[in-house]
């Protein structure tokens, strides 16, 4: 298996090397294109330029040309590759180069043939002759005819520069090719360094060590997320480890005492120093009934957790429901002088799980009046709109801290681990009652405040 690094560097190679080959192939076209252009627009140059000469050979008065300036021209002609022949109209005069030069002329085609050959195995080319008419005045008094070999050739000259074009173009390519080298190997420790810190630290996670000391940030925005990413995934899984050793503790020491407390009785019984008595045998049915409801408390949550909890959906009053719940609490109310305030409509009709409704209400009210002061006061309000109704149970005693604010819905989570114990519970009631109201597809929210008191808010669907 290939490192992200070493595909990486060769995914960078690859482009770099397709790049500077297509370069290369683009320019050595361009080049061989550029050339023939050029070397056509020589020779069309040359052409008019022995035109023009030629023309001025001619001696109007008696109607002849000057032979020697004609061989003049050819002779300078043949050094340019081309070959020219002049025949008057009247056939006095027909200089011909081959005629005088035939062996530089054979030299001279061999040559140029040898050389585009050379340089492109597939060119075809061969012997090309092109005829113009020299007048004088109006009157045609010669044909001049210019052969050459074709469509173009190249003098060895050009054909050396080109190669020499070609080994700089190849050094180029070569010495861009080890820089794309160089920058793909720094580029990608650069891009891979992040994600091997990131390794690095998820191997730490995995054998128990969540803190994360790698301060170095990156420059690109998906690297810079990753690390603080992983950084808050470690506080979250540190967090549940916590709150593992805290949920084995905390159960242990929920199942410690009733057990304790049964285990001494019950020996106290065994070994004569108590009496089987009703009263005795009731203590130890009260223990048995503690421990039988942290179980059941347990296996609720997990059962209304894991989806799996039956729901009787109907509808049912709110206002009623508040007032059975009131009822259930009505010796805690009196006891700590509580004022308790149901503000509902007349008609408040819900459609949900009554009993669920009501185990969520208990929960709420339940912790609203343990951690209210004495003469404290609990308000439950229900307010109607089109398609959702809003439930809050808000009280005024000491409120939550605001780091726990985000984990008091998590089971076994406790605000105040003392005050909790002291008002018993295991921390899981917050837990159930989310669970109930995601069940009838509705939220829950809290907000609280030292000193000013909790309200948490349910909002509830009212369709079927």
């Amino acid at each position: 298996m290939y490192s992200l690094k070493s595909k990486l560097i060769v995914s960078y190679i690859f482009f770099a090397a397709l790049i500077i080959c297509s370069l290369s192939i683009i320019f050595n076209i361009a080049a061989d294109k550029l050339f023939e252009q050029c070397v056509i627009a020589q020779r069309s140059r040359q052409i008019d330029m022995i035109i023009e000469q030629v023309k001025k050979q001619y001696i109007s008065q008696r109607g002849i040309y000057n032979v020697d300036g004609l061989e003049i021209i050819g002779n300078a002609a043949l050094q340019n590759g081309l070959i020219i022949r002049i025949r008057t109209e009247n056939g006095e005069l027909d200089w011909d180069a081959r005629r005088h030069r035939e062996q530089e002329c054979l030299i001279l085609l061999r040559r140029a043939e040898m050389n585009m050959l050379g340089r492109y195995p597939k060119f075809h080319g061969g012997y090309i002759e092109d005829i113009y008419d020299i007048e004088y005045g109006e009157k045609i008094v010669a044909n001049l005819s210019i052969g050459y070999y074709g469509p173009y050739s190249l003098e060895t000259h050009e054909i050396a520069f080109l190669d020499s074009l070609n080994k700089t173009l190849v050094f180029i390519g070569m010495a861009s090719m080890s820089l794309a080298i160089a920058l793909g190997m720094a580029m990608s420790r650069r891009f891979s360094a992040p994600i091997a810190r990131a390794i690095e630290a998820a191997r730490s996670i995995a054998a128990g060590d969540y803190e994360i000391h790698d301060e170095k940030i990156p420059t690109t925005a998906e690297s810079a997320n990753l690390l603080p990413s992983i950084r808050q995934m470690a506080r979250a899984l540190s967090r549940k480890e916590q709150q593992k050793k805290q949920i084995t503790d905390d159960v242990a020491h929920e199942l410690r005492t009733p057990l304790g407390n049964l285990q001494s009785r019950m020996e106290a019984m065994i070994d004569g120093v108590w009496e089987p008595s009703a009263e005795h045998l009731q203590s130890c049915h009260t223990e048995i009934m503690r421990l039988s409801g942290i179980v059941e408390q347990l296996a609720e949550l997990s059962l209304l957790e894991g989806g799996n909890a039956s729901y009787e959906m109907a509808e049912f009053d709110f206002g009623e429901l508040c007032e059975q719940v009131r009822d259930d609490f009505r010796a805690d109310i009196k006891e700590k002088e509580i004022s308790f305030k149901i503000l509902a409509p007349k008609s408040s009709l819900l459609y949900g799980d009554a009993d669920r409704v009501k185990q969520c209400l208990t929960n709420l009210i339940s912790n609203a009046i343990k951690y209210s002061a004495c003469r404290g006061e609990i308000i439950v309000t229900c307010d109607i709109a089109p398609g959702y109704t809003t439930i809050r149970v808000r009280d005024n005693g000491q409120g939550i801290p605001e780091e726990d604010m985000p984990h008091i819905f998590e089971r076994f989570y406790k605000a105040d681990k003392s005050r909790s114990q002291k008002a018993g519970g295991m921390g899981i009631g917050l837990a159930i009652t989310k669970a109930i109201v995601k069940a009838h597809n509705g939220e829950i929210e809290a907000q609280s405040a030292i000193g000013s008191g909790t309200t948490f808010t349910i909002t509830l669907p009212l369709c079927r």
